[in-house]
Order: C-alpha cells, then sequence, then structure tokens
C-alpha cells in the first residue's frame, strides 16, 4: 500500500534531496501526477467490472402545462416512471402559444414535473397549456468514473448486436439515410450539459431506442478515471507493480512544479520517465495475464473452454481460454 505521504517523501525527500516549495501545494502535485501517470498508457489497471445500465422508452405528452417563470413543464404522473440523463429532450409539436421545437430538460422534479434548461426556457417563452410532445429518451448516462468505453453490448436477444459508430452515422440512422438492420444497435459516444454552466456528461446515443423501461438492458465494459487524493493519508490506489513507476513520475511532475535544479520543462521529464525502465515494466506487467498466457487486453483469462466476447490474449500453448 503506497500513501500520499510514502510517496512524496520518496519523490521529494529522498529523490529531490528536499522539500517542495510553501508555494507548491504537495497534493496538487500527487494529483497532476496521477493524471499524467493515467494518460501515459492505456492501463489494464483501470478496467472496472461491466456497468448494467437501463434502456428508457420515450414518453408522449398531451395537455401539459409550461410555466416560464419556475422553467417547468408539468403534467400529471407523466414522469413517473421518467429517469434523467443529460441530453434528454421534449420535441414539442404544438401548444396555445404556437411554438414548437425541440427544449432540453435540465432536471426532473418529481412524477408530474421536469425543468426545462435556462436556454430552453428561453426559447420557450410565455406561459402556455395544451402542450403536445414526445420526451425524447434514446441516450444512456455513462459510470461517473468513466473513461473509455472498451464494449458495449445490448441485453435484447433480438437486437442484441451493437455497433459503435459516430454521431454523424447515428443521425443518418435515425434519419434513414443510411438503411438499418431491425437486429443492430447503433451507439455514439458524446457529451451533453445539463444546464449552461455545467460540466458535460458523459453519454451514449442509441438508435433504435428501446420501447419498454428495463433496468438492465445494456452492459458497458470500461476504463475508469484515475481517482484523485485528498491529503497526506489517502492511499494512492495503484497495484503494487506500479508503485515505482508513479514514484518517478511524481518526481518529475514535482521538478517540473518546484524548479529547485533550474528551468526544467515538466513535458521533457514527464517523457524520459514514460521512456525509463520502471515506467516500461509497469507497462510490460500491466499487460501480463497469467505467466502460462502471455499479454491479455481488456479482460482476464482462465484454462478451458471459449474465448470471451471481448478482448485478445496471445497463448504460449494450444489451450483455449475462457473469462475467469
Amino acid at each position: 500500500m503506497l500513501t500520499v505521504r510514502d510517496a512524496l517523501n520518496y519523490a521529494v525527500t529522498h529523490a529531490l534531496r528536499g522539500a517542495l516549495s510553501p508555494h507548491t501545494p504537495e497534493i496538487d502535485v500527487v494529483n497532476r501526477a496521477l493524471l499524467e501517470f493515467s494518460n501515459a498508457h492505456s492501463w489494464t489497471m483501470f478496467q472496472k467490472q461491466a456497468a448494467i445500465l437501463p434502456g428508457r422508452a420515450s414518453i408522449a405528452l398531451t395537455g401539459a402545462a409550461w410555466t416560464l417563470t419556475s422553467k417547468q413543464l408539468v403534467l400529471s404522473d407523466a414522469f413517473a416512471d421518467y429517469t434523467y440523463t443529460a441530453g434528454d429532450y421534449i420535441l414539442i409539436t404544438s401548444s396555445s402559444t404556437g411554438v414548437t421545437g425541440q427544449f432540453f430538460i435540465a432536471s426532473r422534479v418529481d412524477a408530474d414535473t421536469v425543468t426545462f434548461t435556462t436556454e430552453s426556457a428561453a426559447d420557450m417563452g410565455s406561459d402556455a397549456t395544451a402542450v403536445v410532445g414526445t420526451l425524447d429518451t434514446a441516450r444512456v448516462a455513462a459510470p461517473d468514473n468513466f473513461a473509455e468505453a472498451i464494449k458495449f453490448e445490448d441485453s435484447n436477444t433480438l437486437t442484441g448486436k451493437v455497433k459503435l459508430v459516430g454521431m454523424s452515422e447515428l443521425l443518418a440512422y435515425r434519419t434513414q439515410e443510411i438503411p438499418r438492420s431491425h437486429f443492430v444497435t447503433w451507439v455514439a459516444f458524446t457529451r451533453a450539459q445539463s444546464d449552461t454552466g455545467k460540466e458535460p456528461s458523459a453519454i451514449f446515443e442509441i438508435w433504435p431506442n428501446p420501447t419498454v423501461n428495463s433496468v438492465d438492458r445494456y452492459i458497458l465494459a470500461y476504463t475508469a478515471q484515475h481517482r484523485t487524493v485528498a491529503d497526506g493519508n489517502d492511499v494512492i490506489e495503484l497495484p503494487a507493480y506500479a508503485h515505482g513507476a508513479f514514484i518517478d513520475m511524481l518526481t518529475a511532475v514535482a521538478r517540473g512544479y518546484d524548479n529547485k535544479l533550474g528551468q526544467e520543462n515538466m513535458g521533457t521529464l514527464i517523457a524520459q520517465v514514460i521512456l525509463g525502465p520502471s515506467f516500461q515494466n509497469a507497462i510490460r506487467r500491466d499487460g501480463a495475464g497469467m505467466r502460462n498466457r502471455g499479454p491479455y487486453k481488456n479482460t482476464a483469462y482462465r484454462k478451458g473452454g471459449n474465448q470471451v466476447s471481448f478482448g485478445e490474449a496471445i497463448l504460449r500453448d494450444s489451450d483455449t481460454i475462457t473469462p475467469s
């Protein structure tokens, strides 16, 4: 186990023979080192157990009421089964004021009410009744710690095949510019804001959208973001084989921040660490499965059976493999 205090002691006290200047926050240096370390390689150490994601059916709305001052649309019990995801919107086709169009949702208030984003509320304008439209839910939120997708699966037996595409191709399928198969789900990664001034959230746009709600429609294998630290007692959440490489990275970042040894470019110091033996050994260890199996990507393997549907392995004998 490597704590923040231990890492700073190794990197600063021993390697730099001193301490950081009072103007250099130690926690900021450690978190910067963690960022540089995680971005320097596609580490399998950051891969997480598959996330189970919901499928959400669109919602037809008839006779809703809009209030500008509260930025809220109200329709009795219309949103009882609705779970908000950034990027959700209501396509309004008619209203008492004649306003129609696409209006983005900022949040679900309760079973009767949703709040529009600041921009959409301004576009909607004055109070209205007899609002008719459809709440579009053709997307799913990625896990909060999401960094990179490995595999996206649809648990529906009829549309189980998934193709990851870009947003332009997904839009072409949605508008039928490209003929689609009814046995394929198209998925595109993008980001969406919940409202003005909010940080964009990672989402997957989906086509076709499910026709019923389900808590376990999709399965996502993914790589997570690194976990930041807050004080000296926090644990650096890296496996033991990566501790040496991380301490080297922390030393480089500390030198770049503090500049005690002269004008040193942090980028150059980091590049030297990445090319160094400790970091390269961590990469080799990170890509190893079991010693008699050789390097693998995306998942763990064990002897006997068939290969898992995602991931690759380099075998050293003729045995077959299955996920452990």
